[in-house]
């Protein structure tokens, strides 16, 4: 396709005039509705139906018309998502799921970042001004609310997390712990998500410690200094935002004499690969993340169309390894 384009740019600045659908469709002997559909929609055509199209849009040096497609399709074809600054691999495992989806039924995307210099709000607002038909916020939620004043419909796409953390409480509840932290990334808009968790965690009477506030690159240090400052009432267990995190945390306990699981334990959310490689290996939750990201694509494509939807909710699965012990 960028070859088309510099050639249909080429034949622009040489005075000829640009292929259209028609040609291409006569070329590759087919109606035109088909070839709209061959490279707006290739899914609907047959896969010799698809490559006959593209041949000859490419010998013809055709680009198609994305304001003219718009106007004739039933369906907008754009969505915009909105990313966390700082996106783990899980995230970014469910929006590769998405893209995917969405690109098969011919939907691209835009994509913003919030952080502290935007705001998750002013991302979905940037969007909306830029085309997004719809606008889906994996795990950026601002506690102001992320659409206010938003003109398109949003989704906050649960992708998991609070009921992770849930699973995790209710396990080191049952091993005897009474206090415990949550641990995530600055910037991170999903450790919303995983406090949102705690109204259901009440009836547990667990006492929650917040050390939401640390820095991406260095997590382990700083939650370690809090609770050598806590002393006898630090936390007895923290649930951390990512393995990545969680791994930190353990590596900077241990520097500081801190015995995994003896003194503290340790839970991660989301399995990428990094907890079955520490040693004490680190107990997990896993994140169904790809299906979260093709569930996530079927509610952008509902909204897209109009259609109600239900929300699905992703698997979640406790994996349980050394970092875990009963409180002494």
């Amino acid at each position: 396709m960028v070859l088309a384009v510099e050639t249909a740019r080429r034949r622009r600045r040489q005075g000829q005039r640009a292929a259209t659908l028609r040609e291409v469709a006569e070329r590759a002997g087919v109606s035109t509705a088909t070839a709209s559909r061959a490279l707006a929609r290739p899914a609907l055509v047959s896969t010799h139906v698809h490559q006959k199209v593209r041949d000859a849009a490419r010998a013809l040096a055709y680009v198609p018309n994305a304001s003219a497609r718009a106007l004739s399709s039933s369906r907008a074809e754009l969505a915009g998502v909105v990313l966390p600054s700082v996106a783990t691999a899980l995230t970014l495992r469910a929006l590769r799921a998405f893209e995917s989806d969405l690109s098969a039924a011919g939907v691209g995307l835009l994509l913003a970042i919030s952080g502290e210099a935007r705001s998750a709000a002013d991302c979905a607002h940037w969007l909306e001004s830029r085309g997004a038909a719809a606008i889906a916020l994996f795990g950026a939620v601002d506690a102001g609310g992320p659409v206010d004043g938003a003109h398109r419909p949003c989704a906050v796409l649960d992708l998991g997390f609070d009921r992770a953390v849930e699973l995790a409480a209710r396990y080191l509840y049952d091993l005897g712990h009474r206090r415990l932290c949550l641990v995530g990334e600055s910037g991170v808009g999903r450790s919303m998500q995983l406090l949102s968790a705690l109204p259901d965690l009440a009836e547990l009477g667990i006492d929650f410690y917040n050390f939401r506030s640390v820095h991406p690159m260095d997590p382990g240090r700083q939650v370690v200094e809090k609770l050598i400052v806590l002393g006898a009432d630090a936390p007895s267990a923290l649930v951390c935002s990512s393995d990545l995190v969680a791994a930190s945390v353990l590596r900077a306990c241990l520097d500081n004499g801190i015995g995994v699981p003896r003194d503290v334990s340790l839970v991660g959310v989301g399995e990428s690969g990094l907890a079955s490689l520490t040693r004490p290996t680190l107990t997990g939750i896993r994140v169904a993340a790809e299906d979260a990201g093709a569930a996530a694509a079927r509610t952008i494509l509902a909204l897209l169309e109009n259609r109600a939807h239900v929300e699905a909710r992703p698997n979640v699965k406790l994996v349980l390894r050394e970092s875990c012990a009963a409180p002494r």
